[in-house]
């Protein structure tokens, strides 16, 4: 019963929404996850507008995917990206406000190169 549940949540992962895959421009990429995050156009937009508001960075990390069989497809969510940023300081000392980006990667296999895929933000305050 549990390798059962196992195969079916890794067969949920590995299946990609086809709405996400035709946003993949095959003709630009990256060499590595990391440069997604530095260069890719939905990703400056997002950090450009958390630096306009004063956020700085504060740590990134990648969560890779493990697939039990690599995807058949060309193009699959190899990882997604997480930073966070910590807001601009208040004039309460406790007060903390933060913001995390995560970024999933898709890699293709015919071409080697890594894609930028959705983008999500998120806010909360520590207070």
């Amino acid at each position: 019963m549990k390798l059962r549940a196992l195969l079916t949540g890794l067969v949920l992962v590995a299946s990609v929404n086809a709405d996400e895959l035709s946003q993949v421009n095959l003709s630009a990429g990256y060499q590595t996850s990391q440069e997604v995050f530095d260069y890719a156009v939905k990703t400056n937009l997002v950090k450009n507008s958390l630096t306009s508001m004063n956020f700085q960075l504060s740590d990134c990390k990648e969560s890779m995917i493990y697939y039990f069989v690599e995807p058949v497809e060309n193009i699959f969510k190899k990882s997604t990206y997480h930073c966070t940023y910590i807001g601009p300081k208040n004039h309460m000392s406790y007060v903390h406000d933060y913001s995390d980006i995560s970024i999933d990667i898709y890699y293709n296999k015919s071409y080697l190169l890594h894609h930028e895929g959705d983008v999500a933000v998120r806010y909360w305050t520590v207070y």
